[in-house]
């Protein structure tokens, strides 16, 4: 599940949150990067190919992404929060 905390009128979140329906129901904070990647693992396509579309729809470094994504990715793969 995903909880995004919005000020009215505002077009970014203040505050993303990747929350855990089953098992320890832990929180993770999450950016707009991490979300959208987490959001689009379906299946369907690769870890690398989501992390480069959520790059190429927010005109972000695939580089920096990834280093950045990666990490964080594998945790909530280990804790059983997104399968891969």
């Amino acid at each position: 599940m995903e909880r995004r905390h919005l000020t009215p009128g505002q077009w970014d979140p203040l505050l993303i949150e990747l929350v855990q329906g089953a098992g320890l129901a832990r929180t993770v904070p999450a950016d707009q990067a991490l979300a959208a990647t987490v959001g689009a693992l379906d299946g369907t396509l690769t870890l690398g190919q989501v992390i480069a579309a959520v790059c190429a729809l927010t005109d972000a470094d695939v580089e920096e992404t990834r280093a950045r994504i990666l990490p964080a990715v594998r945790e909530l793969a280990l804790t059983g929060m997104v399968t891969l």
